[in-house]
């Protein structure tokens, strides 16, 4: 199974991940941004973001497909896909492999969201600026429970463990 966890930067993807994979015996981690950065270093000219290269969606279901089948197990995958062209590329084309996909939409309030980016001591300068950019594009992730298959939306205002224990619900791993 691959659990998606989608969401705002700042909604809490990667404390999500983090703990998902201490309450899945079978989980693993997969970061579709590695595929991403060494593109970035090899595609020639400028490149703002690698989700927009057809070269890193097709490698992202190449890669993740293949570690699915081959290793078995839980795939969590802490990633923003805003785009639904690149959701329906990705997420489509690992089910097209019969792999089965949960994604799960990390929601709050863009306030919460601006003081999370504020408050986190990991992001500083370029990458702060960026993420508060791109808080009101994400908020368009919150409508997508209902409208894609195998959908949910989470309120990440509940605690990281509410979080998970609902998403872990909807998976059949409670």
């Amino acid at each position: 199974m691959i659990v998606w966890v989608n969401g705002a930067f700042g909604a809490g993807k990667s404390t999500t991940a983090e703990l998902l994979l201490k309450a899945l015996p079978d989980g693993h981690l997969y970061d579709p941004e590695y595929i991403g950065y060494v593109l970035m270093r090899f595609v020639p000219g400028q490149v703002d973001d690698f989700q927009d290269l057809p070269l890193w969606r097709e490698l992202t279901v190449h890669t993740l497909g293949g570690l699915a089948e081959s290793y078995g197990g839980t795939w969590v995958v802490p990633m923003t896909l805003v785009d639904a062209g690149y959701r329906a590329a990705i997420l489509g084309g690992l089910r097209g492999r019969g792999l089965a996909v949960r994604q799960f939409v990390l929601t709050l309030p863009a306030d919460d969201l601006h003081a999370r980016i504020d408050g986190d001591d990991a992001t500083t300068g370029d990458a702060r600026v960026w993420r508060h950019d791109h808080v009101a594009s994400a908020a368009a992730l919150d409508g997508l429970a209902g409208t894609e298959p195998a959908t949910w939306r989470i309120d990440a205002t509940a605690a990281p463990e509410q979080v998970v224990a609902a998403i872990l619900e909807h998976c059949g791993k409670s």
